[in-house]
């Protein structure tokens, strides 16, 4: 499946789950379509959160572990998206690897800072 559009996500997220059983499927799209979320019933794409990209190296794995602990902490998938995206575009504002990394407390400002609701 060629995933191009918001019907070719879920398309791809129903055939991946016809050979991977998971109970969520996030498909990250791009800086500018944010994610694409699927947990067998509900399907949406989470905005993204665009600051100033500088370097998008380590962006992708900070937004990976981003959103597993905030889902292990509040246990809701969709919040957990957007607080991945918040922090993924934290790190591409920033030069380097492990440098890019944001803290917890860095992500809980910058939301605070922009009123962003996690829902």
């Amino acid at each position: 499946v060629e995933m191009r559009d918001f019907d070719s996500y879920l398309q791809a997220c129903i055939a991946l789950d016809s050979r991977v059983r998971a109970k969520k499927y996030v498909v990250r799209i791009d800086d500018e379509r944010g994610t694409f979320i699927y947990d067998n019933k509900f399907h949406n794409i989470i905005e993204p959160y665009t600051i100033a990209t500088v370097d998008k190296g380590g962006a992708f794995e900070v937004f990976g572990a981003a959103t597993v602990c905030e889902y292990l902490k509040s246990g809701n998938f969709r919040k957990s998206v957007t607080y991945g995206n918040i922090a993924y575009s934290l790190s591409a504002s920033r030069l380097g690897d492990v440098d890019s990394i944001p803290t917890a407390n860095e992500i809980d400002d910058h939301i605070k800072e922009n009123g962003i609701d996690l829902g």
